[in-house]
């Protein structure tokens, strides 16, 4: 059984909200400031450890 950390449980739920976010068409700026990350290359980190692909991709998933 994998064993998963409150900080890290709530790293990957922040992940999960900013790329939802970026996705429905909030900007990147927006995105990071609400969520609580510390600059640009924070959310770009978090998000492309998440997903596999930068912000701007992200943002480009547009349904």
């Amino acid at each position: 059984m994998n064993e998963c950390s409150l900080s890290g449980a709530a790293e990957l739920v922040r992940s999960d909200q900013a790329v939802h976010r970026l996705v429905e068409g909030e900007g990147a700026a927006r995105v990071e400031a609400d969520g609580g990350y510390r600059g640009p290359s924070h959310l770009h980190r978090d998000v492309t450890a998440f997903t596999g692909a930068t912000p701007t991709t992200v943002a480009g998933l547009r349904a």
